[in-house]
């Protein structure tokens, strides 16, 4: 979160913290290859997030599940893009204008949540845009 403020700040995007108050329950899991999928989460979403918008860093849990997200209000993902947004080298934007971008990061997220015995999630934002959320459940071992 911190790290993507200033970020954010520049582009004149409202980056918002959604946690709640109780601690969450400890998970046994990388913290660096999560840190790296949330990473990869807020990229995307400030990539694709046009100024004076909002992202949300969220979390919750329920029912014994712990559920991680990133909300924006961007441009979203077509019907036709979602069944391959996590396929490799996958881009939604044909022209490949954006030369920072190489569509591996969804992928490489989506492998090391399975790693993890996590899932990954994507649907669209009330209001436009998308939200991708990492899930774990606490009963897995």
């Amino acid at each position: 979160y911190e790290k993507y403020q200033p970020i954010c700040r520049e582009k004149k995007i409202r980056l918002q913290l959604n946690m709640p108050e109780d601690c969450f329950p400890i998970i046994s899991s990388d913290r660096d290859r999560l840190c790296q999928i949330i990473e990869i989460f807020l990229d995307n979403a400030f990539t694709y997030s046009p100024g004076d918008s909002s992202i949300t860093l969220s979390g919750e849990i329920e029912k014994n599940i712990i559920t991680i997200s990133v909300i924006d209000h961007g441009l979203g993902i077509t019907e036709n893009n979602k069944e391959r947004i996590f396929d490799r080298f996958h881009q939604c934007d044909k022209s490949h204008t954006k030369k920072d971008h190489f569509g591996l990061g969804l992928s490489i997220a989506k492998e090391l949540a399975e790693n993890m015995n996590a899932h990954i999630h994507l649907s669209d934002t009330k209001g436009g845009g998308c939200t991708f959320s990492l899930s774990f459940n606490l009963t897995d071992k």
